[in-house]
């Protein structure tokens, strides 16, 4: 099975710094497929995650919690992220933006990875994008 984690719709429930490190708690949605998820058919879940940026720098902060993701991007060197594969740990010049309602935010650092925590609950299933047009 495959899986992404897609950050526009996904939240960030908390964000915490432990020693050099930017823990954000997401409530991640998650689209699992046997083809390509978010384009082949397949289910969505919700499930708690953790977005961990080493050596990590605050850039901006939003204004209140939770962060509602309207748009957000994961970017390690060149490669740049808005849906984020399962699993996840890369190292290289990280950039993390996400952004909401309630602001931005923007954090660099020197690895990322992301651990999925807590209970996984389904959501819907959906069809292949190309059915749908």
């Amino acid at each position: 099975m495959n899986e992404i984690i897609e950050l526009h719709d996904s939240e960030v429930k908390a964000i915490r710094q432990q020693g050099g490190n930017l823990i954000l708690v997401l409530g991640a949605v998650i689209h699992s497929s046997e083809g390509r998820p978010g384009s082949d058919a397949g289910r969505t879940f919700t499930q708690e995650a953790e977005l961990i940026i080493e050596d990590a720098r605050v850039l901006s902060k939003p204004k209140s919690q939770p962060l509602w993701i309207l748009s957000g991007q994961l970017t390690v060197g060149e490669e740049a992220f808005e849906d984020v594969p399962l699993p996840f740990d890369r190292s290289g010049d990280v950039r993390v933006q996400l952004s909401g309602v309630e602001g931005v935010l923007s954090a660099a650092g020197r690895r990322v990875r992301l651990t999925l925590t807590g209970v996984r609950r389904h959501l819907e299933d959906f069809p292949s994008q190309d059915e749908t047009l």
